[in-house]
């Protein structure tokens, strides 16, 4: 609320005004002139720091005293951040049955046939995939306001519009009524997300664990501050990025292949039951590539894609040849400080194929079984169920004799 105040004279302060206990700050507005003359103004106290910004303003009448405009400063969460629109797809049992039946009437021969290459086929397929999840997945628009609360559900809005619908009808026996519910539904919203809580501290998995920490603290990490309006940024990340890329004289070099046709027969051949096991273990909350192909369609349709991503995997290691769909990403400029100064300051982060990512662990697991014996046993970097308190177990001080022999040093 925007207060218009009528200064008084100034006066001397008291020794208890001077001695107050309270936080008082004192904010002074600038004089103005008013009809020629020389307007004073008086100081405002408030219990509060910095609470108001106070703007002169014309006096009343023939005052000799000027007015003082107070505008809080505090704005509301609602309109201090904007909202957030979101676009998500609405996952449910009937949109995944179309799905599938839409995977069980596709014949994948034909896509193969047509093709005249590998690069050619695996586009196809992704594209396909890609078209029929957008045609069978509903999609729905999210507004999220600054001011939401944890708990708020579905069921918490739709009390909360009978309960205006009611206002608006002017019945006050529904209207009591509709408060009444509204009251008993946020009691059990809350009662609810209690249980989430609970449920995450009680868990063995660190994500929810540290989910749950920052939901009681709520906490927040600030954004970084970056310049997104400006429109040559991308141009200049590709430019930043691709800076390497520059100085190869040869960009388009390939490897010849070997003469000896032994060589180049595959190693190993992909095994349906292995794609369909990798594709049933992904993780709906990552984030797709650039083909458009989601985790959370090849998830639920692993058994119909399991044949075609077969084929094509198998096809890539007869030819020697990667599609190009699977090689290219999507690169995401993620700010490293909160103040963005130069363009290293950012940190690139790609979205790749999750079919790549499922190829990739298949080729993975062929060559730990390959090299199993002849890896080193003490890197502790990048392998699995590994860590650095295990190399700080294994290092165990050893005792070597000095050269006079009275002195033992540990090494």
């Amino acid at each position: 609320m925007n207060l218009e105040l009528t200064c008084s004279p100034p006066r001397q302060r008291s020794p208890i005004a001077r001695w107050s206990s309270l936080e008082i700050s004192t904010t002074r507005a600038k004089r103005k002139l008013c009809h020629a003359h020389t307007k004073t103004l008086d100081h405002c106290y408030t219990t509060i720091k910095q609470a108001y910004h106070a703007t002169p303003r014309a006096p009343l009448g023939n005052s000799d005293h000027a007015m003082i405009l107070l505008t809080p400063t505090y704005k509301q969460k609602l309109k201090a951040v904007r909202p957030i629109t979101k676009t998500v797809k609405k996952w449910s049992k009937e949109a995944s049955e179309t799905l599938k039946g839409c995977m069980d009437c596709t014949d994948w021969g034909v896509f193969k046939e047509a093709s005249s290459s590998l690069d050619e086929y695996a586009e196809v397929v992704t594209s396909y995939v890609s078209f029929c999840e957008d045609m069978c997945i509903p999609s729905k628009t999210v507004r999220v306001y600054g001011n939401d609360k944890p708990w708020f559900s579905k069921s918490v809005k739709a009390k909360l519009d009978a309960k205006n619908r009611a206002f608006e009808s002017g019945d006050e026996d529904l209207y009591k009524l509709a408060k009444s519910d509204v009251k008993k539904e946020i009691r059990k919203a809350k009662a609810v997300y209690r249980d989430k809580i609970q449920d995450q501290f009680a868990s063995n998995k660190p994500r929810e664990v540290w989910q749950g920490l920052q939901q009681v603290t709520q906490y927040k990490k600030k954004p970084a501050a970056s310049d997104d309006h400006d429109p040559t940024l991308p141009d200049k990340l590709n430019s930043f990025y691709c800076r390497f890329d520059e100085k190869n004289p040869n960009p388009g070099y390939r490897p010849s292949l070997p003469d000896d046709p032994l060589l180049l027969i595959p190693p190993f051949t992909v095994q349906e039951a292995e794609v369909k096991k990798l594709f049933k273990q992904q993780n709906v909350r990552k984030a797709s590539g650039p083909d458009g192909v989601s985790t959370a369609a090849l998830k639920c349709c692993s058994d119909q894609l399991a044949p075609v991503f077969t084929d094509s995997f198998n096809e890539s290691l007869e030819k020697h040849s990667v599609p190009r769909c699977f090689k290219s990403s999507v690169i995401v400029p993620v700010p490293k400080k909160p103040r963005v100064a130069q363009l290293n300051d950012y940190r690139p982060v790609a979205l790749t194929s999750v079919a790549m990512k499922v190829f990739e662990r298949i080729v993975l697991s062929y060559l730990k079984a390959c090299t199993g014996a002849s890896r080193d046993p003490l890197p502790f970097a990048y392998r699995a169920n590994r860590s650095f308190e295990d190399a700080v177990a294994l290092a165990r001080p050893v005792p070597h004799p000095a050269s006079s022999g009275e002195v033992t040093f540990i090494r």
